[in-house]
C-alpha cells in the first residue's frame, strides 16, 4: 500500500526590506484572457556598504 497524500505543497517567500517598483504596466493578453497588472521589484539585499539588487517579476 502507498501512504502518499494528495496534499498540494508549495513554498512561501517572506521578506522585509527596501525595494523599488519598476516597469509598472497593464498587460492586455491577445485573444482570450483578462488584462492584469505586472511589475518588477528591485529588492535591495546585502550590507549597506555594498548593496546588491535582486529582481522579482510579479503579476
Amino acid at each position: 500500500m502507498s501512504n502518499q497524500s494528495n496534499e498540494t505543497k508549495f513554498f512561501d517567500l517572506h521578506t522585509t526590506g527596501i525595494g523599488y517598483l519598476n516597469r509598472i504596466r497593464e498587460v492586455k493578453p491577445r485573444g482570450k484572457g483578462k488584462p492584469f497588472m505586472a511589475v518588477t521589484v528591485a529588492a535591495l539585499r546585502g550590507s549597506t556598504d555594498e548593496a546588491e539588487y535582486s529582481y522579482i517579476d510579479c503579476n
